[in-house]
């Protein structure tokens, strides 16, 4: 465990702020793109003209957010005033928290669908 130790990130550390953000940014892309998918955009041809980009954002996306649930088993939480920093507690915690949610959300359906 103490080993282990050395990798776990502090909540409110710069580089978890940045990861957060570019999270939070993410999330905002996600909640446009993911129901606008929906219509399959193209043009008279049938050619979608932005299907590279949309395909790479949507490769981009699951990559960050699988990456997302390593790191969030990485960084401490606040419980009860104390910052919780033990390896073990902290993966105890993610996983009775938000795991589940997590593992749904980065299952690529359309990838498994085709």
């Amino acid at each position: 465990d103490s080993k282990l130790q050395r990798f776990i990130c502090f909540p409110g550390s710069p580089h978890r702020m940045a990861w957060d953000l570019l999270a939070g940014a993410l999330i905002i892309y996600d909640s446009i793109m993911i129901p606008l998918q929906v219509f399959h955009l193209s043009d008279d041809d049938g050619n979608t003209g932005a299907s590279g980009f949309l395909w790479a954002m949507d490769l981009m996306t699951l990559f960050f957010w699988t990456l997302h649930m390593v790191a969030s088993v990485l960084v401490g939480y606040v419980h009860k005033g104390v910052t919780e920093m033990r390896p073990m507690k902290v993966l105890a915690h993610y996983l009775k928290t938000w795991f589940l949610i997590d593992f749904l959300s980065v299952i690529p359906f359309d990838l498994i669908a085709v």
